[in-house]
């Protein structure tokens, strides 16, 4: 270690005061990566995330209560917080996704769909036994409104966490 002036050289770095290594330049921040920029159509983008982080127990036939909008973007997609109903209230053509670790309940097999109106949209219905991660998806056309999506265990009750359902509306 030596001294020069207002400078300390340690190890053959140069220390210009406080935090400055090397020649005495001012040192460059790194630059942060940004997202993609996501494209979007004609008109306004319309997307919702909703999630349940604890452990419920679902009735067979009742929704599944989703208690978080993680994201709610646009006037097509509505949600309260805490309820199972998704309202879609601009007619359109959707796609709907969800994932959720699953627990059969007395021995039951696990099933869970998306409804719309209390019908299957088609691809959204998965099963398994014990304990498993289920995840489908789907597409739906509205041609009334407001329409209900829900999801749901359609026969026996289990147990659920870790629940995300995305909706995008796609035209």
């Amino acid at each position: 270690m030596s001294k020069h002036g207002n400078c300390i050289n340690i190890n053959n770095n140069l220390i210009n005061g406080p935090g400055f290594i090397g020649n005495g330049g001012t040192p460059t921040i790194p630059t942060v990566p940004t997202a993609p920029t996501v494209p979007t159509g004609p008109g306004e983008e319309n997307i919702g995330i909703f999630t349940t982080t604890p452990f419920i127990t679902a009735p067979g036939g009742s929704g599944v209560p989703l208690e978080t909008n993680q994201t709610l973007i646009g006037t097509a997609i509505t949600h309260t917080e805490g309820e199972a109903e998704i309202i879609l209230v601009e007619p359109g053509t959707y796609t709907v996704s969800y994932s959720a670790n699953a627990f059969a309940m007395n021995g039951s097999t696990i099933a869970l769909q998306i409804e719309q109106d209390g019908i299957l949209v088609p691809g959204t219905y998965a099963e398994g036994t014990e304990v498993t991660l289920l995840a489908a998806s789907g597409s739906l056309t509205v041609t009334t409104t407001p329409s209900v999506l829900t999801l749901v265990p359609p026969d026996f009750t289990i147990g659920t966490e870790n629940v995300e359902v995305t909706v995008v509306k796609t035209a």
